[in-house]
């Protein structure tokens, strides 16, 4: 079997705090959004949807939609 590449801490976080596949790629959905809507967006799951995201994982969370899932 190939290696394969670890998915970035990032990507471990947003699987870890959303708790489902599906919630997941609801936030995967989303369209392609820059890095300050995106910060939004992890603040909003933490605050009104009380996401159980510490402040070390948001940010990861937010480099890692901002690298992966943003306008260029």
């Amino acid at each position: 079997m190939a290696d394969t590449p670890k998915a970035p801490p990032g990507a471990r976080a947003l699987a870890a705090t959303t708790a489902s596949d599906q919630r997941t790629r609801m936030v995967l959905d989303q369209p392609l959004l820059p890095r300050n809507t995106w910060a939004a967006e992890v603040t909003k799951m933490r605050n009104v949807y009380k996401a159980p995201i510490a402040d070390a994982d948001a940010a990861l969370i937010v480099d890692y939609l901002a690298a992966t899932h943003a306008p260029r």
